[in-house]
């Protein structure tokens, strides 16, 4: 386990151990000045992590409900530091995580989380575009439309195939069975048992959240499932029952 560090410590040689005017009057933000510095401590702390992580345990050896203690029971009165809020993730969060980025996590899928990968979401996150439509981002939409084809080629499809890019595999998933659904009458009510089954997580009565997720969205024809695995008349489906 890495020792935590002293509380107080990060950034407290820079003028991030206090709040910008700005900030504490609610109608600002911190300078760009500020933010550069901030954002080389958060740099800081995150390249730490990455050197130590092997360091971790893969899971945290806490119970459920342990941690809730850790934090203040109601919100704070004004902003924190930033030197303030970089210790808290050193010292509460680092310890307390699952930690996917270890070499020796193997559950579930890969993380996406690589060096690049995470430079590249600090960089969108400063641009703050939403690409809903050409106008509200038109650089992100035809570079959509660009990587997309290049996943195209790599996979030797033929050049009518087009897509989008989806945030997980449950919305791609759910797009997907969506797209099959509209296009020829896919899951019928004489087929829900088998889909249940295969979707189910073991051991319970629940659906799995995708599977709710798209009987809610697509209504399954005439009827749908809710998550007890009921089946309810079209009109009916407007939340999880």
């Amino acid at each position: 386990m890495v020792d935590d560090p002293t509380p107080g410590t990060i950034g407290a040689e820079l003028p991030l151990s206090s709040i910008d005017p700005e900030q504490s009057s609610g109608v600002g933000d911190m300078t760009p000045e500020r933010f550069r510095l901030a954002g080389h401590a958060a740099v800081d702390v995150m390249a730490d992590y990455l050197a130590a992580v092997r360091d971790f345990p893969v899971l945290p050896p806490v119970e459920p409900g342990s941690l809730r203690g850790l934090f203040p029971a109601s919100p704070p009165a004004a902003p924190q530091p930033v030197a303030a809020l970089l210790d808290d993730v050193v010292g509460l969060i680092e310890p307390n995580t699952t930690h996917w980025q270890h070499p020796g996590f193997l559950a579930y899928f890969s993380t996406t989380a690589s060096g690049p990968g995470i430079l590249a979401e600090m960089l969108v996150a400063a641009l703050g575009a939403n690409a809903m439509l050409w106008r509200t981002s038109p650089v992100a939409t035809e570079l959509e439309e660009v990587v997309v084809d290049w996943f195209r080629q790599a996979f030797g499809l033929p050049e009518a195939f087009s897509g989008l890019l989806t945030d997980t595999a449950s919305t791609s998933s759910l797009i997907a069975l969506g797209a099959v659904w509209a296009g020829g009458g896919f899951l019928q009510v004489a087929g829900i048992q088998h889909i249940q089954r295969a979707a189910s997580i073991p051991g319970t009565q629940r659906l799995s959240l995708l599977m709710v997720a798209f009987a809610i969205g697509a209504g399954l024809g005439t009827w749908a499932v809710n998550a007890r695995g009921r089946t309810l008349p079209r009109p009916m489906v407007l939340g999880i029952g």
